[in-house]
């Protein structure tokens, strides 16, 4: 019911069809990318550790991933092996063209198949390059589980490992668990790459390899076959379940079996008379006639002695039961990609499939002269040697089968049918245009739009496409994002409208679009509008909760049936490059800290990173003589400025996320539970962890014992560089506004008498200024000697140092207090401006202080809105009478 792959020369099974469809070979030269074939090649293969075959069908991109998506800290998957985020990636997109979000799946009885073969080569780059292996990042058990756990899903998470034959064996298994009743959906596939030259010297060493690069399946010149990459998945569920639950169903397997060679005259030789007994016992067992199958997908590696043999097989049990000739179709993709070894089976199955939805055979490549152990001439069988339409035979539909034969003897058939559904009553009257709401969703800005594109593309390609379903599948077969679009339409050409209109940046009546937050409070709302009618007033209504972060019931729209399920486009993944590289040099750092700035610190404020499997953390030693703490005392203690731990965050996000150090960063429910005191050396921790919406929950912690002591926590994310700009002020016409003041030196008195210390180091404020509800405070950075691991810090703090001048007795700032959201853009300035005004126009409340940090041109560094302390500030006081 759902599928997804990348092969080579493919991203998409839609541009694996035109591949196929085309007859392109799509095998090169091993890619300069992976490794240096010129230091191995040796087209004599005379020497040792030599080669003499270059070639691959390679995949593209292997480097790039979305690690937020899944929540994965960027930094744990650089250390992930490729095989894995491959497979997350096609696992959740076939998920996607099954109809199925995380929301349906979660808690599920759905299981995880995955074949894959074993091999570490990454994880040993990793060992070489980090100085330390990552045991989640290379396990083969793991990469099973990495779906299942990202999705809570409750089935087995098995990974399968029978060489050659592994992704059909794990698509066998997952239908017996399916018939069984031990499972309700499963998701099977298979995944394979060739990172390393060690699997090219084992194969020319056992000379399986063709030296020209070719796959000739079937043809008298076959002299081997040519390593492939791939990657490819399969959502299964019982027929009867898919049909009640309106699944788009893509074929169907009807039979399917495993068997193993046992004993032959060598471990890795394959045995006819095994093949011959797989298929015998499944077409016996389901009721087979091998006269109803009209295509095989063959193993067909392109070995003079592999080939013959499952040919002979073939014929033997199909003549066993019809004498026809010429009548069932031969192929094998391998000649397309080369031999994608654990992704073999289900890249064969996923052309099946694809041959079934356009009704065609594709060609077989390179096949020219039959092998002359061969007898096709007398046989069932011909090669597909040009693109043909496929007719039905004997079957009432298109029937075909697939095998693998894995290297370790266990060997692997199923037989697919095409879906054909019963037949629709027609209805009389013609269906009267009703509005639906079109829900779409995603991490940035920028993917949204590539959703919408993607959309406009489907819709533009059908036309008539079934509105409903396209609605329903939206709502629940997709995650809700942060990032969101909403619209209503009743028509196609609506439909169409909306899209463009949104991905043109042009203003749409019936469109709602923006960020979503936690909305709880309005989840009332949403219950009344579901309780009335589907009204294009009521689905608007719906599409602007929804954005703002309101939960749906989704099926709450569609009462008393059950929606269908359409395949539409999946969700456009980050490309972004997560990779270490085998010739890196390996840094290892201490982990013993210096209290003092080194060099070799990834931040000012961060000495190393301390990430382990339980997730992201950054850590810090301090002591009473470190850099800002040595010059910030609160009631006579050495501590940590409490603004600076916002730039810990900020700066840690950066860090998982490998971005510029003068990103634009949010942050967002901010809380500080405790100062963060420094009486002797104490080591301090922030952990990441991706939320729902892959925003990174951070919270700054010291170890005490067995428990943490928790000093500041909230969330944070990096905007994109169009997301929100950086205003600018009028600092001129706050000047003006700007009568009372009182100097930097006679503040800072102020603030220590109220219990806040501030050394040299931390001293910006040149002079203080009042207003009518404003404040305005001008600094200057000292001199960079008394901070000289991080000079612009006495700026930063002087944001606070104002808020701490505004308390009644100007009191040290000592939490508990929060602040709503934060906003940084850049650098800051050696020279700024520093505003602080009420966050709300009521004069009689005890309102939270919004401050801003400007250049001397005005444009915005720093945004602290919502910043409370418990406590009043004197925004309407006289200041220069509180500081005498």
């Amino acid at each position: 019911i759902g599928m997804a792959g990348r092969y080579p020369g493919a991203d998409s099974l839609e541009a694996y069809w035109d591949n196929l469809a085309a007859g392109r070979d799509c095998v090169q030269e091993v890619p300069a990318s992976r490794w240096d074939v010129n230091a191995y090649f040796d087209a004599d293969a005379g020497g040792p550790g030599k080669i003499y075959s270059k070639w691959l069908g390679s995949l593209d991109n292997i480097d790039c991933f979305d690690p937020l998506f899944f929540r994965i800290p960027p930094l744990e998957a650089e250390l992930m092996d490729p095989q894995q985020r491959l497979f997350l990636e096609e696992g959740y997109k076939a998920f996607e063209d099954a109809g199925y979000g995380p929301r349906l799946l979660g808690e599920s009885r759905c299981g995880v198949y995955l074949g894959m073969m074993g091999g570490n080569e990454y994880g040993e780059w990793v060992q070489h390059c980090r100085g330390a292996g990552d045991f989640t990042g290379s396990s083969p058990a793991i990469a099973a589980a990495r779906l299942a756990y990202f999705l809570n899903l409750k089935g087995p998470a098995l990974m399968v490992d029978t060489a050659c034959s592994s992704s059909l064996v794990a698509t066998h298994l997952a239908c017996q668990a399916l018939r069984s009743g031990e499972i309700d959906m499963a998701l099977a596939g298979g995944v394979t790459l060739y990172l390393a030259p060690q699997a090219y010297l084992a194969m020319c060493n056992a000379r399986v390899l063709s030296a020209h690069g070719r796959c000739r399946t079937l043809d008298n010149d076959a002299d081997g076959f040519v390593p492939g990459e791939g990657v490819g998945a399969l959502v299964l569920k019982r027929l009867d379940d898919a049909i009640r639950d309106g699944d788009a169903i893509h074929g169907v397997i009807t039979a399917s079996g495993i068997n193993q060679d046992g004993k032959t005259n060598g471990i890795t030789a394959p045995s006819a008379a095994s093949q011959e007994e797989l298929l015998r016992d499944v077409y016996a067992r389901y009721g087979i006639d091998p006269e109803t199958i009209g295509y095989v997908e063959l193993h067909g590696t392109g070995t003079k002695l592999g080939d013959p043999i499952e040919m002979e097989a073939l014929s033997t049990v199909f003549q066993e039961r019809t004498q026809r000739q010429h009548y069932c179709g031969l192929g094998s993709v391998k000649s397309n990609l080369g031999h994608t070894s654990a992704a073999a089976g289900v890249a064969g199955l996923h052309k099946v499939l694809l041959q079934m939805k356009h009704r065609e055979l594709a060609p077989t490549l390179h096949y020219r002269t039959p092998n002359e152990h061969l007898d096709l001439q007398r046989s069932p069988f011909f090669v597909c040697t040009a693109r043909q339409p496929w007719q039905p035979g004997a079957a009432p539909g298109l029937r075909a089968g697939v095998s693998a034969f894995g290297i370790s003897g266990t060997n692997a058939h199923l037989v697919v049918d095409e879906y054909r559904p019963a037949p629709c009553v027609e209805q009389g009257a013609v269906p009267v245009p009703q509005p639906w709401l079109f829900v779409l969703s995603a991490r940035r800005p920028e993917q949204l739009r590539s959703c919408a594109e993607r959309l406009r593309a489907y819709v533009e390609r059908n036309a008539a496409p079934d509105l409903e379903a396209m609605a329903y599948t939206l709502q629940t077969g997709r995650a809700e994002l942060e990032y969101r679009l909403a619209f209503v339409a009743d028509s196609r050409s609506r439909v169409l409208e909306s899209l463009r209109a949104f991905i043109d940046g042009q203003e749409d009546a019936q469109a709602y679009t923006g960020q979503a937050r936690k909305a709880m409070s309005a989840t009332q709302a949403g219950e009344d509008v579901l309780a009335g009618p589907s009204t294009l007033d009521n689905l608007q209504r719906l599409g602007s909760l929804w954005v703002g972060g309101t939960p749906i019931e989704w099926l709450r729209l569609y009462p008393g049936r059950q929606p269908k399920r359409l395949s539409l486009p999946t969700y456009p993944f980050a490309r972004e490059s997560h990779w270490v590289h085998p010739d890196d040099t390996v840094v290892r750092r201490s982990a013993a800290a210096s209290t003092t700035p080194s060099a070799k610190r990834l931040h000012p404020l961060i000495e190393r990173n301390t990430s382990s499997i339980a997730g992201l953390r950054y850590s810090t030693w301090l002591a009473p003589e470190s850099e800002l703490v040595r010059d910030c005392h609160v009631a006579g203690q050495p501590g940590m400025p409490a603004i600076v731990l916002l730039e810990w965050a900020r700066a840690a996000v950066l860090l998982a996320q490998r971005l510029p150090a003068d990103s634009a960063v949010t942050l967002q429910d901010v809380h500080w539970l405790r100062p963060l005191l420094v009486a002797g050396a104490l080591e301090v921790h922030l952990a990441l962890a991706a939320d729902e919406l892959g925003h990174m929950r951070f919270r700054i912690f010291s170890q005490e014992a067995d428990s943490e002591v928790l000093y500041c926590a909230g969330t944070a994310w990096p905007q994109a560089p169009a997301d929100q700009p950086a205003p600018r002020i009028d600092l001129a016409r706050l000047r003006v506004a700007c009568h009372a003041s009182v100097t930097g030196p006679a503040c800072y008195a102020h603030l220590e008498r109220g219990g806040a210390a501030y050394g040299p180091g931390l001293q910006a404020l040149r002079e203080f200024r009042r207003g009518t509800r404003l404040a305005l405070g001008e600094l200057h950075s000292p001199d960079a000697s008394t901070n000289p691991g991080w000079p612009e810090a006495a700026v930063l703090v002087a944001g606070f140092q104002l808020a701490e001048a505004l308390l009644p007795g100007a009191r040290a700032l000592v939490p508990p207090f929060t602040v709503d959201r934060v906003q940084r853009w850049g650098a800051l300035p050696k020279k700024a401006w520093v505003i602080a005004v009420p966050g709300t126009d009521d004069p009689q409340a005890q309102p939270p202080v919004n401050i801003d940090l400007a250049d001397d041109e005005g444009q915005l560094c720093l945004r602290l809105e919502g910043l409370s302390f418990g406590e009043p500030v004197s925004l309407y006081n006289d200041l220069t009478g509180a500081m005498k």
